[in-house]
């Protein structure tokens, strides 16, 4: 039932809305014109056209318009809708209308009627729409209320303004169009400058009289009196010529100005002077102070120059040392002979000039060096020894292991079964020369150099005497003529020298057994991971998980 209702209700929506759509449009009468903006002499069709769909059958209508703008002639019925009225068109005829021969409410153009606008036509608007009681709209006999349009035509004029302006007023001028009269208004041009007389003196005003650029026109403007004119505000006599003078009152600096002879007050605007004096002297010049005029304090005399004394002991800072200028007599800082420290290498610390101590860190190699009483580190720069620091004991020593210090692997107790391999190379000092073991880096028995006869060379210092040792070919040379070098020591030659006795293998790492020990425990790890592989299969095959 809801459903019904609804749609009923639809319906009724639908036919409410559809009744406006059917209502009876209202009869209106338009006018349009083929131009809206014409010219004296232009001919223009205007054309009255009926619309709406009330029925009718007869129209009459007789335009109106101004007689003293407009002339017909022309007028057209249009016969397509049924109509017949006055065709051809005859001036002062019937008023212009026509009957429908048939039922209906035909739309469209009712007729259209030609307008001529006169040679003598006021320049201006007008509309075009029908006479008083001039309009019937009838259906049979009864009269059918009609709306009604018309349309405005404004008539122009191609202005033609002669060369010549007229002055309108104070304000303007104008010229008019020779053909309709119209004028032609616009603002008085006025020069920037016009001509002054009187001119202007300092008290009196004068008259400045300006003429339009396109009329007669004239303005006069009155012009203020110039007033008197000074060069600046200490000057007493006006700078126009006309005889006035005034009293002045100079500005004079508080300050003195000066030359090199005298000191003087001055005027801050015109540089007047006053009080011009001679400098008064003040005391002597000194290192300290300049001489100067005691009442102006000009400097007369520069201070006197000062005299450097520099001390013979250096005094240095962090960077560089000097000599200090040590003259009392002004606050000096004066530097002499200035120069960078100079140091040995990058280990020393005393500057080799003046005595500076740096602080400068050996650079250690990483590497140990070792002995039977510990093991210490070299510095890469100047090859001095770090402190010696004793030996960490490792596992006893084997029948196939030595004992080694756990830090440098100095080898401290050899394996139990060791026998020393000497090798060919030789080491030696001053005295002695030895051998040591190629595995636990032993030295055998120290034994003295073996000197041979001796060769003279000749060399820079002098005549020296070479020997050599017949077992380590180690060498020393003493010296014959000449000066003599207490510094030399003994040289190597096919001997290695090892003046510390330090075994050159005491740091050597055994990497050949650290390597054998890595290989075991990678087999052992393997084992243990196929053992217990097999430990969870089986776990598993019992319905248990390993963990």
């Amino acid at each position: 039932m809801k459903k019904y209702v609804v749609v009923i209700l639809c319906l009724l929506l639908l036919v409410l809305a559809a009744v406006p759509a059917f209502a009876a449009e209202d009869t209106k009468i338009t006018v349009t014109a083929s131009k809206t903006v014409v010219q004296r002499g232009d001919t223009v069709d205007v054309t009255f056209s009926i619309s709406g769909s009330t029925p009718w059958t007869t129209v009459a209508i007789i335009p109106a318009f101004d007689p003293e703008c407009f002339e017909v002639v022309n007028a057209v019925v249009n016969t397509s809708l049924g109509l017949f009225g006055n065709e051809p068109y005859t001036p002062g005829g019937d008023p212009i209308g026509g009957v429908l021969t048939s039922a209906g409410a035909p739309t469209g153009a009712i007729q259209t009627i030609t307008l001529k606008v006169k040679g003598t036509a006021p320049i201006k608007s007008y509309t075009i729409n029908y006479e008083p009681n001039g309009l019937s709209v009838k259906n049979e006999s009864t009269p059918v209320a009609v709306a009604f349009e018309g349309v405005t035509i404004s008539v122009n004029c191609d202005h033609s303004y002669p060369e010549t302006w007229t002055k309108k007023d104070d304000n303007q001028h104008q010229r008019v169009c020779t053909k309709c009269g119209t004028p032609d208004v616009e603002d008085h041009i006025w020069p920037d400058e016009g001509v002054v007389n009187p001119i202007p003196s300092c008290t009196d005003g004068g008259k400045e009289t300006f003429k339009c650029a396109d009329c007669e026109a004239t303005k006069v403007e009155d012009l203020d009196p110039q007033g008197h004119a000074w060069d600046n505000a200490c000057d007493t006599t006006c700078n126009r010529n006309c005889g006035f003078t005034r009293d002045i009152v100079h500005k004079y600096a508080s300050a003195y100005s000066s030359d090199g002879t005298n000191h003087w007050k001055e005027c801050e605007i015109c540089h007047n002077k006053k009080n011009v004096e001679a400098h008064t002297p003040g005391a002597a010049a000194t290192e300290l102070a300049a001489q100067t005029c005691t009442k102006c304090n000009r400097e007369l005399q520069p201070a006197l120059e000062h005299q450097h004394v520099f001390s013979t002991v250096w005094e240095y800072d962090s960077e560089s040392h000097y000599h200090r200028c040590l003259n009392e007599t002004v606050k000096c800082y004066a530097k002499k002979d200035e120069g960078l420290h100079v140091f040995d290498n990058e280990c020393d610390i005393d500057c080799n000039t003046c005595g500076y101590v740096r602080v400068a860190p050996h650079k250690y190699d990483p590497s140990w060096r070792g002995n039977e009483e510990g093991h210490w580190r070299v510095c890469t720069v100047c090859q001095q020894n770090s402190d010696v620091i004793a030996h960490i004991p490792g596992p006893e020593a084997t029948l196939e292991t030595p004992q080694v210090c756990e830090d440098c692997h100095y080898v401290l107790v050899v394996s139990l079964n060791h026998v020393h391999t000497f090798g060919e190379t030789w080491y030696h000092d001053d005295n002695q020369h030895w051998q040591t073991c190629s595995e636990c880096n032993k030295s055998d028995t120290p034994a003295d150099h073996t000197w041979d006869e001796g060769v003279i060379v000749e060399g820079a210092d002098g005549e020296s005497k070479e020997y050599t040792c017949s077992i380590c070919n180690a060498k020393k040379t003493e010296q014959i003529s000449g000066p003599t070098d207490p510094t030399q020591t003994p040289t190597e030659s096919t001997g290695v020298a090892n003046p510390g006795g330090e075994p050159t293998d005491s740091g050597r790492f055994p990497w050949q057994i650290a390597g054998i020990a890595a290989v075991l425990l990678l087999i052992a790890g393997i084992v243990l991971l196929v053992v217990e592989a097999v430990r969870s299969r089986k776990t598993n095959m019992h319905g248990k998980f390993s963990k």
